[in-house]
């Protein structure tokens, strides 16, 4: 537990959640006012105290020799190391080619022949994609490593990756048709089966530990998202009502939230899973009628997809729970950058931290569309009011217990003696 001494100073707050804070030491007159004053001194910190960094929307072009950046779709866990696709829409003969991006070394490509990259580890050491149909794993040392085919197979594509680099998932074409496969160096290219009543399957997500492994499957009741780990095999996730085919396409760290889209013949909607609620649809923006998600951050509190509507292109969407489906080009804009109405989004990516987007930014010229990769940072949940909650409180003989928390990040903590003044002290954690 941390602990203060509020005979000392009255007041603490050093990051946002679920501190626990015992106050000892006072007489028991004291506690109501004590319980006041911190809430108070918290207050002020929460909304006062956190810095917050910049927004910022880069937008990344090709590589020398192309002309549009096909999809930029991988992120690291901080957000540095962002992978992608570039191509050339106006010579057929050049293949495309995946690169690895940091904003020192810019656009660097990885080599191979009609190469894509799809996923990159937390540190972003290790890439992997698909090139000249086989599933690739890249390092700086190794370059890029085919990793073969499920037998019977003639292709294979990485679509995933573990947070070390160890675990990769992804499709292969085998004997029994496409199917979903789990590689590791000790036990290569294993293929993780079908649903029921199903014959073709793809892995599109693994969690940070490489045990839990999401994507789609066919089945007796047509296409369905699967969750899958070694002890439960594939299990299906079913559909949103009035649907009849879903699909997964990205799982948090520890492989308790999975996020996708339940479709019909007409309309699709964007969900998000927890073994405790089920498939809940996530909605769509105003005008939208058809939603996808496509990433999900860390904690799983943070996704993102598109929504297609009567705009006519997709639209790239940031949901929270608190905030709901808002248009990321609504969030870039109110963080104070400077977008063009007429440029539009699709959001592909998000970092494990929750800070980073990454997706197609697509620029509208007279004739033809330019087609950048962007790279969006929203850390500390930039324009988002401060919200304090008093989770529980509970008194006892000189003593009083305050457990809190708050939307924000990057507080510091600081104390002060006299809570209406505007002097306050940066100061040392609470002893643990």
């Amino acid at each position: 537990m941390n602990t203060l001494n509020p005979s000392r100073k009255p007041a603490a707050v050093r990051r946002a959640g679920g501190y626990l804070f015992l106050l000892a030491g006072f007489h028991p007159s004291y506690r109501h006012r004590t319980m006041r004053a911190v809430v108070c001194a918290l207050w002020v910190l929460t909304t006062a105290s956190c810095a917050h960094a910049a927004a910022s929307l880069t937008l990344l072009t090709w590589l020398p020799g192309d002309n549009f950046n096909y999809n930029t779709t991988g992120v690291s866990g901080d957000g540095s190391v962002v992978v992608g696709t570039s191509g050339n829409d106006y010579v057929s003969s050049i293949p495309t080619s995946a690169y690895r991006w940091t904003a020192g070394s810019g656009m660097v490509g990885l080599g191979g022949y009609d190469s894509s990259a799809s996923g990159v580890s937390a540190d972003g050491s290790v890439i992997v994609g698909t090139s000249d149909y086989v599933a690739f794993r890249w390092t700086a040392g190794t370059g890029m490593v085919g990793l073969g085919y499920l037998p019977g197979g003639t292709y294979s594509g990485a679509n995933g990756i573990s947070a070390d680099g160890s675990v990769i998932v992804g499709t292969s074409y085998s004997a029994s048709g496409n199917q979903a496969f789990r590689w590791t160096a000790g036990s290569g290219m294993v293929g993780l089966g079908y649903l029921p009543g199903g014959n073709s399957s793809s892995a599109s997500g693994v969690s940070a530990d490489g045990s839990v492994i999401v994507g789609t499957s066919g089945s007796a009741s047509g296409n369905q998202a699967f969750r899958w780990t070694a002890g439960s095999g594939m299990v299906g996730l079913g559909h949103l009502p009035g649907t009849t085919n879903s699909s997964a396409t990205g799982v948090s760290a520890d492989g308790s939230v999975i996020v996708g889209a339940s479709a019909s013949v007409s309309v699709s909607q964007a969900f998000r899973w927890t073994a405790g609620s089920g498939m809940v649809g996530l909605g769509y923006l105003p005008g939208g009628n058809s939603s996808s998600a496509t990433a999900v951050s860390g904690d799983g509190s943070i996704v993102v997809g598109n929504v297609l509507g009567n705009y006519g292109y997709d639209v790239a969407f940031r949901w929270t729970a608190g905030s709901g489906m808002q248009s990321l080009w609504d969030v870039l804009v109110t963080n104070g950058l400077n977008v063009d109405p007429a440029d539009w989004l699709i959001a592909s990516g998000i970092s494990a931290d929750g800070n980073t987007i990454v997706g197609t930014y697509y620029v509208e010229a007279t004739d033809f569309t330019l087609e950048f990769g962007f790279v969006a940072t929203l850390p500390g949940l930039i324009g988002v009011s401060p919200v304090l909650s008093i989770n529980s409180w509970s008194s006892t003989a000189h003593q009083l217990v305050l457990s809190w928390s708050t939307n924000y990040t990057g507080c510091t903590l600081q104390s002060s003696t006299n809570l209406g003044s505007t002097n306050w002290t940066d100061c040392a954690s609470p002893a643990v």
